[in-house]
């Protein structure tokens, strides 16, 4: 039988919660000047302006001069150039030199949130919160060429319509709100996937990471897949891949939680089919492109990115009755991490103080908060 996850989750918090509202975003350029943008970049620049806030975006230049980040609470950087060479030192000058580097370093050590786009997901490794060789390994620079398909991403990793294995459904993420995914992103398909740009001229940009080239199996030899393997190691979640692909092969969208020395949350992604100018035409899908954006902005601005510490995380109490998880007693921004009897990954909760969580399906489940785990059935 088809295992299938079918997860309604709201979450209540009661009590002695502290509302954290939506802070500012900015959008980091290299310059003033928009004549050496690619149209791609031009295009997530302009829709920011007329979305968010002129004032908001921040040049290399103004970091240079000593630009105060830590008001904002999400910064984006959005990078997507024909010719670029493999690799983060190869990054446009502007966003590689020592003092940006280490202003975004330290804004992002500090709690603040980023979102990298396209190849600024290889500035993970400028920020040292991938080692260097997890640098994004699939990559792609050229000018593209025609297509008659449509691009899409499947947030269900691993995922095979017609194969019984453990796989992780993260469509439910706050970052996919209103997006649909659906089988008919393009013929023969039976899995779900959500289209973002159609049929024509594209770049093929990715950025992104093949699972299968780091040697998992070696350095991970209790995990039961590659992309829990890259979880594990790197404190992050596999939310997206290629349209087409229904294994563990690749990680195309990964949102990386704070850690007790990096204490930002970061979504990157690195997906050739988020291009902002489609170079044929219109991209019929483009408002699924920016409500996705959109999304993505929104939780990152609304998230309290605290990291605790393993070594003073609290003791607490964690309870089941009926299909409700309570947990009590921990500090608030520790994170409860709610998994599978089969040790599939759900989805995470940030804690402050008293916190009831409904599930929709009765069963086993693990709940984790730093070195304590519970097993918990629901009825």
């Amino acid at each position: 039988m088809k295992k299938k996850i079918f997860l309604l989750a709201s979450l209540l918090f009661v009590a002695g919660m502290q509302l954290f509202a939506a802070g500012k975003i900015g959008y980091i350029v290299a310059s003033e000047s928009t004549d050496f943008m690619d149209d791609d970049e031009l295009a997530s620049y302009e829709w920011f302006k007329a979305t968010y806030s002129e004032e908001d975006i921040i040049t290399c230049s103004a970091i240079e001069a000593g630009k105060d980040l830590s008001g904002y609470q999400v910064l984006w950087l959005h990078i997507d150039q024909k010719g670029l060479q493999k690799g983060a030192a190869n990054l446009p000058a502007a966003y590689t030199s020592s003092t940006v580097v280490n202003a975004i370093k330290a804004y992002y050590e500090n709690g603040g949130n980023l979102f990298l786009a396209n190849h600024a997901t290889q500035y993970l490794t400028l920020l040292g919160r991938l080692a260097e060789d997890r640098t994004p390994n699939i990559f792609g620079s050229g000018d593209g060429g025609e297509g008659t398909d449509n691009w899409s991403f499947v947030a269900n990793i691993g995922y095979h319509p017609e194969e019984t294995r453990e796989y992780y459904n993260h469509e439910g993420h706050a970052i996919y709100e209103g997006l649909e995914f659906k089988a008919e992103a393009n013929p023969g398909w039976n899995h779900n996937s959500c289209l973002l740009i159609g049929p024509g001229t594209r770049e093929d940009h990715n950025c992104m990471w093949d699972l299968n080239a780091f040697g998992y199996s070696t350095l991970f030899p209790d995990a039961t897949n590659v992309v829990k393997a890259f979880e594990q190691e790197n404190t992050a979640v596999v939310l997206g891949t290629w349209g087409h692909v229904t294994d563990y092969c690749c990680a195309g969208i990964v949102e990386l939680e704070p850690t007790a020395t990096c204490k930002g949350r970061c979504i990157a992604i690195g997906l050739a089919a988020y291009e902002w100018s489609q170079n044929s035409g219109t991209n019929p899908y483009q408002s699924t492109l920016e409500r996705l954006t959109s999304n993505i902005l929104t939780y990152l601005s609304n998230n309290e990115s605290t990291a605790i510490d393993e070594a003073h995380r609290s003791e607490g109490r964690i309870t089941a009755d009926g299909r409700t998880i309570s947990l009590e007693g921990f500090e608030a921004g520790e994170r409860a991490q709610v998994y599978t009897a089969t040790g599939a990954w759900m989805f995470d909760v940030l804690l402050n103080g008293h916190n009831t969580i409904h599930v929709s399906e009765a069963g086993l489940y693990l709940v984790k908060v730093g070195n304590q785990t519970m097993k918990v059935v629901l009825k």
